[in-house]
């Protein structure tokens, strides 16, 4: 209220001196100014603040990186759980259909092996970006059965905090243990060597003010997973807390290093 109520007086103020043409619009702009003020302190409001932050604080990481972007994809993976078991055909047509993808053009794979089966089904989503939702039971032991279901996307800069929330509510339909990140992912014109990948790699990290918690070194690339203080809360990995990974891959054939950077983690394979 302390807000409005400063608003009051430079309103007054603004239209004492203002032609009636000014006075029109200066009032249309602060009546603009009061509704995003009232949006940003409802949920949905600060959801959407909280989404940009993150987005932009991922595009921020990259360029410190010094790598230009080149895609950004949303992927979700649940643990599926419920009273009966549900066969992955089953899943993952029932998931295309609360995503709304196109009825057409729909393909579907599916494999089996001793250990597990599953489904990947590949659709449009309305906007025109493609997607793959994914199914797999697996066999523990003592005839125990898990099935998990992933969703990945690729998206638009600005886009991906929007196609982030409607994956995570589409898994809570299935699920109460679901994740759902954002991995953007970059090149660099050439190509680091491993004592350069973990110095840029630490580089971005300090940037994002984060504490790193794991640290994975194989020949052409560097791995690490922290938390961040400005990314939004991640998940509980071994008793640590995780909300951003950072990942550095060179390839000397094409002269070239790849840039992945993702809150929480990086659920696509790099």
């Amino acid at each position: 209220m302390l807000y409005f109520r400063g608003l009051l007086p430079m309103r007054r103020t603004l239209l004492r001196d203002c032609s009636t043409k000014k006075k029109y619009i200066l009032t249309i702009l602060m009546v603009l100014i009061v509704i995003l003020m009232v949006l940003a302190l409802r949920p949905l409001g600060l959801k959407m603040v909280a989404s940009y932050r993150e987005e932009q604080a991922l595009m921020d990481l990259m360029s410190l990186c010094g790598a230009e972007l080149e895609s950004i994809n949303v992927t979700g993976w649940a643990r599926v759980t419920g009273p009966k078991e549900i066969a992955p055909e089953t899943l993952v047509n029932h998931t295309a259909g609360l995503l709304k993808l196109a009825e057409g053009g729909r393909t579907m794979e599916k494999w089996e092996n001793p250990y597990a089966r599953g489904v990947k089904l590949q659709g449009i989503m309305p906007g025109g970006n493609a997607v793959a939702v994914l199914s797999q039971t697996m066999e523990l032991l003592q005839g125990q059965r898990v099935t998990h279901l992933m969703i990945s996307l690729g998206t638009d800069a600005g886009k991906a905090g929007f196609y982030k929330e409607r994956i995570r509510q589409t898994l809570t339909t299935q699920s109460t243990d679901e994740h759902v990140a954002l991995t953007y992912t970059g090149k660099i014109n050439y190509a680091l060597n491993q004592e350069e990948l973990s110095a840029r790699a630490e580089e971005v990290m300090a940037g994002a003010g984060a504490t790193i918690q794991e640290k994975t070194v194989k020949d052409n690339l560097v791995s690490l997973t922290g938390h961040s203080p400005s990314l939004p809360v991640g998940l509980n990995y071994d008793g640590r807390d995780v909300n951003l990974n950072v990942a550095l891959r060179s390839n000397s054939q094409e002269q070239a290093t790849y840039v992945y950077v993702a809150s929480p983690v990086i659920y696509t394979e790099y």
